[in-house]
């Protein structure tokens, strides 16, 4: 079929995976949240000629994406007839347009920032991810290894105080943080925070420069052996769905099966989504090799592009692990291709969710690219062997509070974290014997800040 200036963002994989569909599935960018607009209404026909795709204005943007959300768009006869000239923005109008219902996800994206992310795993910015604890502290919830936070060595659990000696909280620092705290590639920034570190509560003053840095989409990997049966559990954190991580995911289980661990916690609490084919990958890994041919997820088109439907499957896989159960960490920001695994493996093994319900995003969306721009709209939705869509999202097993409080696995006060020690206490009593307190680990749940965050929140599968 021929959509309007496709671009399918996996290209590189085409080539490496001639078998595979390449789709992924991402979160909205926090930075690029669509906001409703005046204006539209009227007539949907164009007052000009819209044969020139020469031009960028924004009036050939705006029929761009009008065109696009009325063809292929999943819910392309809920989009109203309006005037697509009379919108200021290709954001204004997609706000407007988008079936808000069901959707919340459609988006525009900067091209290239987004063929980093995915292709190269690579990102600018300063790399971490921030929430408030229950006391309104501002807390670092993730850091990525080799970003500017990282290599200053500031932790989970740290808290922010100022920047530039501006309050957190301040009005001032959130107009001023993306030009004067983040910058651009092309014209990065330095600036002073001021931080408490977790473990001491020493106060210190760092100054930090943005830059462009790989991310390390697999962290935190630990393996725990129960004293009374000698049985290992593997542990790790996954960021990410990108390229980049089929093989840091393959070392792992690989690490796994060399070890004999005969259970896995898998923490996607913060992981809104990527590459479909990378969820293909993970959930393979962990069903085995024994239920290689299963159906994982089945996408469906619209009316119009049924012939378009398709289905991922389980894969065999030399580092598979064949596991009988396997227990997920997830949030409200566990999303896309993160449930893909968490719902498709569900009607194959015993699935155990740890934390707060899902995110609830049965999509997918391909990219496609006009002067720079790239609209990422909706286009199928997912269900799993057993016909059930992750929409309104996927409750969890086990209602544990995000512990903000403490570093991913094991801390060195010998504690667990605690959302992981809510998942090895399953594995030992076979149920939810324990949950943290709101009050002494955080928070149960709450939507992620969009705000002020050191890298762009997505949510989202990306085809």
């Amino acid at each position: 079929m021929q959509f309007k200036d496709m671009k399918v963002i996996d290209t590189a994989l085409v080539a490496t995976r001639p078998r595979q569909r390449c789709l992924s599935i991402f979160a909205l960018p926090a930075l690029l949240v669509l906001s409703a607009c005046g204006g539209g209404g009227g007539s949907g026909d164009s007052p000009f000629d819209p044969d020139s795709s020469a031009s960028c204005e924004v009036d050939y943007q705006n029929q761009w994406v009008y065109d696009n959300m009325r063809d292929y768009y999943l819910f392309y006869d809920q989009v109203p007839v309006v005037n697509p000239q009379s919108y200021d923005s290709t954001q204004d109008l997609l706000s407007s347009i988008r079936f808000e219902e069901r959707d919340p996800f459609s988006h525009l994206a900067d091209a290239t920032a987004s063929d980093l992310l995915f292709q190269e795993g690579r990102e600018f910015g300063l790399g971490y991810r921030w929430g408030y604890d229950e006391d309104d502290n501002a807390r670092i919830l993730q850091v990525v290894e080799a970003s500017p936070f990282g290599l200053a060595g500031i932790e989970r659990g740290d808290i922010i105080v100022s920047v530039n000696g501006l309050d957190w909280q301040s009005d001032e620092l959130s107009e001023l943080f993306q030009e004067d705290v983040v910058g651009t590639p092309e014209t990065p920034t330095q600036s002073n925070w001021r931080i408490v570190k977790r473990e001491s509560g020493a106060q210190v003053d760092i100054p930090i420069s943005t830059a462009e840095y790989a991310i390390n989409s697999v962290e935190a990997v630990a393996e725990f052996t129960n004293p009374d049966s000698g049985s290992k559990t593997g542990y790790f954190v996954f960021n990410r769905f990108l390229n980049t991580s089929e093989q840091e995911l393959r070392d792992t289980f690989q690490q796994f099966g060399q070890s004999g661990v005969s259970d896995l916690i898998v923490d996607l609490r913060y992981n809104s989504g990527g590459r479909v084919f990378i969820a293909e990958v993970l959930a393979s890994l962990i069903a085995g090799n024994a239920r290689a041919g299963g159906l994982l997820y089945r996408y469906e088109y619209n009316d119009k592009y049924q012939n378009e439907n398709y289905d991922l499957l389980l894969e065999e896989n030399d580092e598979s692990l064949d596991l009988s159960r396997v227990i997920f960490i997830t949030r409200s920001s566990t999303a896309s291709s993160s449930e893909i695994v968490t719902l498709g493996l569900s009607p194959h093994m015993e699935v155990v969710t740890v934390g707060s319900t899902t995110s609830g995003k049965p999509y997918i969306q391909r990219g496609r690219v006009r002067c720079g721009e790239q609209l990422n709209a909706i286009e199928a939705e997912g269900f799993n062997a057993a016909g059930v869509s992750v929409f309104g999202g996927m409750p969890a097993s086990c209602q544990v509070a995000d512990d903000r409080l403490h570093d991913f696995g094991l801390n060195d006060d010998g504690e667990f974290e605690g959302m992981l020690k809510a998942g090895i206490d399953y594995l030992a009593e076979g149920s939810c014997a324990t949950t943290i307190a709101a009050k002494s680990a955080g928070i149960v749940d709450q939507a992620d800040e969009t705000e002020l965050q050191g890298f762009e929140l997505f949510a989202g599968s990306l085809r």
